[in-house]
């Protein structure tokens, strides 16, 4: 049986799909108020909408009923953005889209602005994709975790227990094929005790009797073993 793979949009396919103003609008309504907007005042549902004189992105939505006005981007990471809504979206496509990365320039030529602008346009890209990784509960078949110390050189002690070192626990989820790494966490730990990393690994992490996990240390060995529904045959040890 054969199968069509379905095309992903141009960059001019997506221009062409925003390049109403209403389209543009309504995106970043949308992700501002998923369930429909709805007034921080009174919890009115209708408003008005009012694009402000010399603010390129100065859209208000002003409740009908009491009148508070709440702007479009405001308490978002591109609040203090002073570039048109559609030159946003365009640098968003871009620098999601990309499969080999974009730097400044590149980013710079598509969203017609200067590079300085791009350049902190593509810092809070790194932010988002950042912070929608922290949110993101990983739920794969094969996990390899480990415990990292990071730090500079130091001319006394070295290694675990270090001052300088912070102990950071790194969490690998792979593909089915145990082949591809597909997402990374990476969590700052108070110290070497297996409570806090427990509690993490809960929290990010769903776990079956049916997933290969390798601890790369001892400690990571036993706190695996405690976690509810993972059994001591799925665990393995390196190092």
């Amino acid at each position: 049986m054969s199968t069509v793979k379905t095309r992903n949009d141009s960059l001019v396919d997506f221009i062409e799909r925003f390049s109403q103003e209403d389209k543009q609008i309504n995106f970043f309504l949308n992700l501002k108020w998923p369930n429909g907007f709805s007034c921080d005042k009174c919890d009115c549902h209708d408003y008005y909408l009012v694009k402000r004189k010399n603010v390129k992105n100065g859209y208000l939505l002003i409740c009908r009923k009491c009148g508070h006005q709440h702007s479009l981007l405001a308490h978002t990471i591109f609040q203090d953005s002073n570039l048109p809504l559609i030159k946003i979206l365009i640098g968003l496509y871009v620098f999601f889209s990309s499969n080999n990365g974009v730097n400044g320039n590149q980013l710079a030529n598509y969203m017609d602005v200067n590079v300085k602008t791009a350049r902190k346009f593509s810092k809070k890209c790194r932010i988002l994709m950042a912070e929608s990784n922290n949110s993101k509960k990983l739920h794969n078949s094969f996990y390899g975790i480990d415990i990292l110390e990071i730090g500079g050189h130091h001319d006394r002690k070295r290694g675990k227990g270090s001052e300088n070192k912070q102990p950071t626990l790194f969490v690998l989820s792979i593909s089915e094929d145990n082949e591809y790494p597909q997402y990374i966490k990476l969590h700052a730990l108070p110290d070497y005790k297996g409570e806090p990393i427990e509690r993490y690994l809960k929290e990010k992490c769903i776990f079956n009797d049916q997933q290969l996990l390798i601890a790369m240390v001892i400690e990571l060995f036993f706190i695996l073993e405690k976690i509810n529904t993972v059994r001591k045959q799925c665990s393995r040890l390196y190092r």
